[in-house]
């Protein structure tokens, strides 16, 4: 197999003539990415373009302009690599269904989808379910809504990390994301931890104020008590509910702070 470097000085000695257009298709064939290197007629040529996008979706970049506003050849492109999508033209940036098909394989390509795509709840909700970053390029209406969040959240439950502040201790959202993650993690070791948090989020002694030493938890008021589950269920202090009701801190395997180290003593020269 040749190296990357032999393939680079290959393709860019070819002529800039048609004569050498079958040795140039033949190495982009295997290596699309060399398409960076080849001579300016061959970027501009459809048949070149799409034999190296075929192989390498990303290889896009190097494309004329005028290819890149091709929509048959940036579907191909987006087949191979749904990153390939920052690098279709601004018109095809706005085409949904190609968008779509992007986000499929690659939820952070929805960063560079056209304005009106980010804003649309079907286009975001299947980029968030393949990553739940891709919440962050979403537009803000749709982040601040309770009922997309819903749909998101049983589908990926990290989705909750990136949502708005005021909706990630939000009663419902809560429920789905426990019960997202039970389904997940069904059989889990861990799996406990969670199943521990939904119970107390739900005991009657915790909604209405009583004076059970589990009450001490929260105020007593459904709002403290959603907000000790978010505190549990996203990583804060980690409890257990012990068999008398009384929270108890879990074990940590490593201490909060490490030890100062120790100071070696200086050796006394002889006098």
């Amino acid at each position: 197999m040749p190296s990357r470097e032999q393939i680079i000085e290959k393709i860019s000695g070819m002529r800039n003539d048609p004569r050498d257009r079958s040795g140039v298709m033949g190495i982009l064939k295997c290596y699309g990415w060399a398409l960076r290197y080849a001579p300016i007629m061959f970027r501009c040529d459809r048949e070149c373009v799409e034999m190296a996008v075929k192989q390498h979706g990303r290889a896009l970049e190097y494309a004329h302009p005028d290819i890149r506003d091709n929509e048959d050849v940036c579907k191909i492109a987006i087949e191979q690599d749904g990153m390939a999508l920052p690098w279709a033209s601004e018109r095809l940036r706005a085409n949904r269904e190609l968008v779509m098909q992007a986000v499929e394989t690659a939820g952070c390509a929805l960063e560079f989808a056209s304005l009106a795509l980010r804003a649309d709840q079907e286009v975001v909700l299947s980029a968030v379910t393949q990553d739940a970053k891709a919440m962050l390029a979403a537009d803000e209406a749709v982040k601040n809504d309770k009922a997309f969040l819903l749909r998101a959240a049983a589908r990926n439950s990290m989705v909750v990390g990136f949502a708005h502040p005021d909706l990630r201790s939000d009663p419902d959202v809560l429920r789905v994301v426990l019960g997202a993650k039970q389904g997940q993690r069904q059989g889990s070791p861990s799996l406990s931890r969670s199943m521990t948090t939904k119970f107390m989020a739900t005991l009657p002694s915790l909604r209405h104020g009583s004076s059970s030493p589990s009450s001490r938890l929260g105020s007593g008021s459904p709002s403290s008590t959603i907000r000790m589950s978010a505190t549990l269920t996203l990583g804060g202090p980690r409890y257990l509910l012990g068999t008398g009701g009384d929270p108890r801190p879990v074990p940590r395997s490593r201490p909060d702070t490490m030890p100062p180290p120790r100071r070696r003593r200086r050796r006394r020269s002889p006098s």
